[in-house]
């Protein structure tokens, strides 16, 4: 495969991962919150299938929720240990952070410590092998 090729390909690679991460609404776990289950049920969920991909686990798919636009994850327990996980309004932050018993994160599925949120570090990955082959 020629040099010319490979860089289209990453090209195409980055601008294909750039737009699916503008344009692809936020997932978050919700629990705790309103109507939802409670966080340990959501808790036991995640312990039964740990080794599971979590996007391929049904019962961890009952707590997903698309976000609204502006909107970024949340994980808060508060003094008496009560857990609530959702989206919150992108306002209140300026990205990635965690304070007073509240993390606030910016990628899918963020807000569970077992989540999988690739879409940054592939994108980095492929602009900097993209940047090497230059």
């Amino acid at each position: 495969m020629s040099i010319a090729a490979i860089h289209l390909f990453l090209v195409i690679m980055a601008a294909s991962l750039l737009a699916e991460s503008t344009a692809v609404k936020l997932r978050c776990y919700q629990c705790g919150v309103g109507l939802s289950q409670s966080c340990d049920v959501f808790e036991d969920a995640l312990d039964d299938d740990i080794d599971d991909d979590l996007t391929n686990n049904t019962s961890v798919l009952t707590f997903q929720v698309p976000c609204r636009d502006q909107e970024l994850c949340y994980k808060s327990v508060n003094d008496a240990d009560v857990e609530t996980r959702g989206c919150v309004p992108m306002e209140e932050t300026d990205g990635d952070v965690c304070d007073d018993g509240t993390c606030i994160c910016s990628t899918d599925l963020c807000n569970s410590a077992n989540g999988r949120g690739y879409m940054t570090p592939m994108f980095i990955f492929t602009l900097l092998v993209g940047a090497y082959n230059l």
